[in-house]
């Protein structure tokens, strides 16, 4: 069993990945507990889920005030009950609540932290353990906090729902930024375009913005990072089978390479005049194949007067982004990947390919309660109200909320535990 970042052994057994991912946070250990990861993918079903922020309200007010399974509200019950958010488990009668409650403990860290926190703490789960990534985040223990919000979830309930619509107004701007590639990836996925007329898959752009960032960290020029960047993706035997079969000391091969790179990021023939200025410098070893296609996305995107390149360019870049935020490693393809930004040249067309890879997210397999299904498409493919997801209405336990977390994970670039 590997972790997610590296092929290091991650954890030995099941038992170990439920400690790591939080669901033995309680007082007996041998337990999994529900509150942390059903809690999240309860919370944020609504959230990304509800058409507004009325019906968002209202879904997590039934959370509270529901008293269909109890005699009693659920918040009552939980409050009442005497039995820490921490030690619910699965498989009780109070197991909803472990939903319910949970689903509120993360609004309240939303509300006092941010959504984009709650993230975080995912995002270096595997490798440091929920644990520790837990109060690093929040800069308390997961104890601590919970003892702070029984405290906050006595208020009345109508104190407690008026947090919801900041909650709610606010997400849209946090899973933009979550999902806005860096410039760093830009880069990269520009070069992937040009050079082999495809998006990249998530580990090869995982590996080469780090390789880059890391470059210029250590005092590499930019520039430069990224000139040796793409000579060495050359390098690969997908550039070899490709654009660089062409022999570019003859004028026919460093013709070919020109049309192939005009095509690749332009979606156009190269004209005459293109033509007589790359083929020389080509078979002349001025310039490398490489280097031409750093020159070419650079003057697109600097041309201020003759726009049109750089802006399928920017279209093709968006497409081959989108394809990255939706499509895992383990469902990528090269011809999807050369799908996503093949005929891409305006708004139609980039609106058509995101088209072709929502149709790729069709729920491939389940890895160990993982799903290979991105947040957007959790919370938009699910019924688009969660109403039914309460106390009275327990979907699939334990599978549904890490099925859902799973999409949640995808906004932050995550990948499933191998197995």
């Amino acid at each position: 069993m590997t972790n997610i970042f590296t092929d290091e052994p991650c954890c030995s057994n099941f038992p170990d990945v439920d400690s790591k991912m939080g669901q033995r946070t309680g007082d007996d250990p041998n337990k999994n507990v529900i509150w942390w990861s059903e809690g999240n993918a309860t919370f944020f079903g609504y959230l990304h889920g509800s058409a507004n922020s009325a019906e968002f309200k209202s879904n997590m007010r039934d959370l509270l005030e529901s008293d269909y399974t109890y005699s009693v509200s659920n918040k009552a019950e939980y409050l009442n009950g005497g039995t820490k958010l921490y030690n619910i488990p699965y498989g009780r009668d109070d197991t909803g609540l472990g939903y319910n409650i949970g689903a509120w403990f993360s609004a309240y860290v939303t509300f006092n932290h941010g959504e984009e926190k709650i993230y975080r703490v995912w995002e270096t789960t595997d490798q440091k353990g929920f644990v520790t990534a837990f109060s690093e985040v929040f800069g308390k223990g997961y104890r601590e906090v919970i003892e702070d919000f029984d405290i906050w979830l006595a208020q009345d309930n109508e104190d407690l729902l008026e947090i919801l619509e900041g909650i709610y107004e606010a997400s849209s701007a946090v899973i933009a930024d979550l999902n806005a590639a860096t410039a760093s990836e830009i880069q990269v996925t520009e070069a992937y375009i040009g050079l082999l007329g495809r998006a990249p898959d998530p580990n090869g752009l995982a590996y080469w913005v780090s390789q880059l960032n890391r470059a210029v960290a250590a005092g590499q020029d930019p520039t430069y990072a990224m000139k040796k960047l793409t000579n060495d993706i050359a390098l690969s035997p997908e550039w070899a089978a490709g654009l660089g079969a062409n022999d570019v000391t003859t004028q026919v091969g460093a013709n070919a390479v020109v049309q192939g790179m005009y095509q690749n990021l332009f979606e156009r023939a190269a004209a005459e005049a293109d033509l007589d200025w790359w083929t020389p410098q080509l078979t002349g070893g001025s310039t490398t194949a490489p280097e031409m296609a750093l020159n070419l996305i650079t003057a697109a995107k600097s041309n201020t007067e003759k726009p049109t390149d750089g802006n399928v360019l920017g279209y093709k870049q968006g497409a081959a982004t989108y394809y990255l935020h939706n499509v895992w490693q383990d469902e990528f393809t090269v011809t999807s990947a050369k799908n996503a930004v093949k005929d891409v040249r305006d708004l139609a067309s980039l609106v058509a390919s995101k088209g072709v890879t929502d149709s790729l997210r069709t729920g491939v397999g389940i890895q160990s309660g993982f799903a290979s299904e991105s947040a957007v498409a959790v919370a938009r493919s699910a019924k688009r109200s969660a109403t039914n997801v309460t106390s009275t209405a327990i979907p699939s336990l334990p599978f549904y909320g890490l099925w859902t977390l799973s999409g949640l994970l995808a906004l932050i670039g995550l990948r499933r535990l191998n197995y």
